[in-house]
């Protein structure tokens, strides 16, 4: 799909494909974004790469750049109401958001999620446990502490706090 995309640069259908591609690994990839907001107004691809717009977005942790993302697309579509509604359900979760974010717990909750990621247990367990003081039913930051102790070699601890995690999730999209 890469080479396709660099022989014949200007074919919307080949872009579109690169990009969902890549979306499936880096749904945050300044590349795919760009090239879903400008096929989204080409006639041949624009209903496709839309859709596929509103999917990476949707994958996207909820910022003031999401967002805007959102905004723009809505005002490619003003009569889509799947894509007016999602819109509008990311104005309300970056209000919330930001809301959230004067709460030192919660920015506690945050940085040990991105320090677990980063490989570095030892200071993501000292911001989890701080979370979890105002969060001891965080579906989220339990699994993160199972994760820890994962890491540690203590499999019972982390089977606990996974298992404790598994019981309060009630999200869909993270059964398994």
């Amino acid at each position: 799909l890469e080479r396709l995309n660099a022989n014949y640069p200007s074919v919307p259908s080949f872009q579109l494909a690169l990009a969902n591609h890549i979306r499936k690994e880096n749904p945050a990839d300044p590349w795919i974004l760009d090239t879903y907001k400008k096929l989204a107004l080409a006639p041949s691809v624009g209903t496709n790469a839309a859709t596929s717009w509103l999917r990476a977005l949707d994958q996207l942790p909820i910022s003031d750049q999401v967002v805007q993302q959102y905004a723009i697309l809505a005002s490619y579509y003003p009569s889509d109401m799947e894509i007016q509604r999602a819109n509008q359900s990311a104005k309300d979760r970056w209000k919330k958001e930001k809301e959230l974010r004067k709460d030192p717990t919660y920015l506690a909750k945050l940085k040990g999620l991105t320090l677990l990621e980063e490989d570095k247990t030892d200071q993501a367990e000292a911001q989890l446990r701080y979370a979890l003081t105002t969060r001891p039913r965080d579906p989220e930051l339990l699994g993160a502490m199972g994760k820890v102790y994962l890491r540690r070699g203590q499999q019972q601890k982390a089977l606990e706090y996974f298992k404790q995690a598994q019981r309060l999730d009630h999200n869909p999209d993270s059964a398994s």
